[in-house]
């Protein structure tokens, strides 16, 4: 392309005239996708150094550092005439700022690199963070770190990004009232899998499997908490119901006058009136004399 002019491709006529009409068709289609690309690369390009141009003429010594980063990354090659001169002026701009204004700049830069370091960063927290779809205290570490790199990155999240971070923090501000023991680990592994799962309804003995994010269907580690709670719930309650029970050896036999903790005088296990009485004492609910 000559300097202020526009790139236009064809083909040699030698080469048309060597390959067949379908072929001919092919590379001339070829040749116009081509051609409409590097029209639309050089409207980009006269996009973005106008917008140079501007922020020169205005001063505004960011926008015009930002900008020339962008001109120099994505429209080094083929500039015009005029384009080369609106660089130059740019780049004469900034040199001739003061010291405190370059220092500011350069912190500007630093954010952004920190900025786009961070958005990256995220996706390795989130890659880990997708195989599970609910809280657990052994998630915090990564969440914390998710959240503050969430606000490094600001507005470079993507909207997936940006929506994830809202379901962790949901998930985190929630689950900061749960027991700091995760519920599978107040649970023996062989009962694992001993009831129906309401969360993602596996059956009994069949492993739970995720039900949000982007691996739904995938295999669980360990249970969903809403399997595991009817357990722990059952257990606290015969812990509870034994705890009100009187033991035929926690009484004093009507018939023997055996103690605590004494066998019945009887070849045949404790006198009737003894069981009896610790069934009279359970269900009176008789407080325990601490011995």
């Amino acid at each position: 392309m000559s300097r202020g002019g526009s790139r236009q491709i064809g083909l040699p006529s030698p080469a048309a005239e060597a390959v067949s009409p379908a072929v001919q068709g092919k590379l001339e289609t070829v040749v116009r996708h081509a051609q409409i690309w590097l029209d639309g690369q050089n409207e980009v390009r006269g996009k973005l150094v106008a917008r140079l141009n501007q922020a020169v003429t205005e001063r505004r010594a960011g926008k015009v550092r930002r900008l020339l980063v962008r001109v120099n990354a994505r429209a080094a090659h083929n500039r015009t005439a005029s384009e080369e001169s609106t660089v130059a002026a740019a780049s004469d701009y900034l040199n001739s700022l003061d010291d405190l204004t370059h220092a500011a700049l350069d912190a500007e830069a630093a954010a952004e690199r920190a900025g786009v370091e961070a958005a990256r960063s995220m996706s390795t927290v989130l890659q880990r963070l997708r195989r599970h779809d609910a809280y657990a205290h052994d998630l915090l570490k990564d969440i914390g770190t998710l959240l503050r790199l969430a606000a490094v990155a600001g507005e470079r999240l993507t909207s997936g990004q940006f929506r994830d971070v809202g379901v962790w923090k949901a998930r985190a501000d929630a689950g900061a009232r749960l027991p700091r023991t995760p519920l599978h680990q107040q649970v023996g592994r062989r009962q694992w899998w001993a009831k129906h799962c309401p969360r993602c309804h596996a059956e009994v003995q069949e492993r739970c499997v995720l039900v949000e994010g982007s691996r739904v269907g995938s295999l669980r580690d360990v249970p969903h908490d809403a399997r595991l709670q009817p357990l722990i719930d059952e257990r606290k309650a015969n812990r509870a119901a034994s705890a009100g029970q009187w033991r035929v050896d926690e009484v004093t036999c009507p018939d023997c006058r055996k103690g605590y903790h004494t066998p019945c005088d009887s070849p045949n296990g404790p006198h009737h009136s003894r069981v009896e009485l610790a069934q009279e004492y359970t269900r009176l609910r008789r407080p325990r004399t601490r011995k």
